[in-house]
């Protein structure tokens, strides 16, 4: 059973303390809030906010036979979750929503894709938001691709928003990323680097500056820059002997950007463990990240706020099943943020956080086959 978590918190300073060897950031007080609750196998995959009182989670959600999968759309009001209806494309039996960009409380963009289970086929979904309405948005055209699917998005302005995930490429024989764009009046194809196996994440600053993430055909990280004319490979770590899964992009500026992950190690019956990447403005570089969980740890979703405050949500496995993960970052380390665990479930996990400066941070998820949120009351 899927379901949704929403977490949210208020930014703020956190003293510190050590369990074990963990180094835990000591949270204000939390409690448990309602969040919409509409019906059961729901899952979040994504979120955004433009504003302290404008943040959208989006998803999916399974109709009774197990079968059916509609899109699914929540809005933070800044005191509440509500259920916005979101439409779903003629083809397939599967709506998924993968990715959310929130440019302003009258703008905004989600990407998924759509599959038919009977043929096995896949086409590439985009919704928009007006102020009032979700509604459907054509992708480009794809002449020399098949099964699109995106991933991320994100966007400079109201003309220039970019959606980036993968495809079968006709030319290439094999998949490659995919990236689409947005100039105010349609969707373009975007040239893609070949050595990518897919592209999950996106981070738009300007229109001359935005960032998109993915797998390379190496099995390392596949970073890439846009100068307002072209895609181009950026250098990045290699991590040893290890396959690289980049999930999710945020930026404060042109030497702030995030990318966080997990990374797995080559070796028989390996764990996950988190990666975070920084770029300061000339090179990326790893920094170090808690790994809370004895087995595998993973890391989903970030935002930054500032230089000096980002969060990055996940999950880590347990005895019994699994528990959410939220790290902080203070301008000099990572560190691990404890919210309440939910009471009665076994299986708790983050995909996403969302934030502005100043302003409250959420965190999107599932919690067993509940929904649940809770929040700060003096952070």
């Amino acid at each position: 059973m899927r379901q949704g978590l929403l977490v949210s918190l208020a930014a703020g300073a956190a003293l510190l303390g050590v369990v074990g060897q963990v180094t835990v950031a000591l949270a204000a007080t939390w409690v448990i809030v309602p969040t919409p609750n509409p019906g059961s196998n729901r899952t979040l995959y994504a979120g955004a906010m433009s504003a302290t009182t404008d943040a959208w989670a989006v998803g999916y959600s399974i109709d009774s036979s197990g079968f059916n999968y509609s899109t699914l759309a929540q809005r933070w009001n800044g005191s509440a979750w509500s259920v916005v209806p979101s439409p779903n494309p003629s083809f397939g039996n599967e709506h998924i929503l993968k990715g959310v960009a929130d440019l302003a409380p009258g703008s905004a963009w989600a990407v998924g894709y759509s599959q038919d289970d009977n043929t096995f086929t896949d086409q590439a979904l985009i919704e928009r938001w007006n102020g009032t309405s979700w509604s459907l948005s054509t992708p480009a055209s794809d002449p020399n691709g098949s099964q699109d699917q995106l991933y991320g998005a994100a966007g400079a302005s109201a003309s220039d928003v970019w959606a980036v995930g993968s495809h079968f490429d006709f030319n290439l024989g094999g998949n490659d990323g995919l990236i689409e764009h947005w100039n105010g009046s349609a969707w373009q194809l975007s040239a893609t680097v070949p050595a990518a196996l897919q592209l999950t994440a996106a981070a738009a600053i300007s229109g001359t500056d935005a960032w998109a993430a993915g797998q390379a055909t190496s099995g390392q990280a596949l970073l890439l820059h846009w100068d307002g004319t072209s895609w181009t490979a950026v250098s990045s770590p290699t991590i040893a002997s290890s396959n690289v899964y980049p999930q999710a992009l945020s930026a404060t500026g042109t030497r702030d950007v995030w990318m966080v992950g997990y990374q797995e190690s080559n070796a028989p019956r390996s764990s996950y463990r988190t990666l975070i990447e920084h770029w300061n403005g000339t090179g990326w570089s790893v920094v170090p990240s808690p790994n809370p969980g004895t087995t595998s740890n993973l890391v989903l979703g970030v935002t930054a706020l500032s230089t000096t405050d980002a969060w990055a949500a996940g999950y880590y496995y347990t005895t019994t099943g699994a528990a959410e993960l939220l790290l902080q970052w203070n301008g000099s380390a990572w560190t691990v943020a404890q919210p309440p665990a939910p009471g009665g479930t076994t299986v708790d996990e983050l995909t996403a956080v969302m934030g502005v400066a100043g302003g409250t941070v959420l965190a999107a998820g599932r919690a067993d086959s509940q929904e649940l949120g809770i929040e700060t009351t003096n952070g």
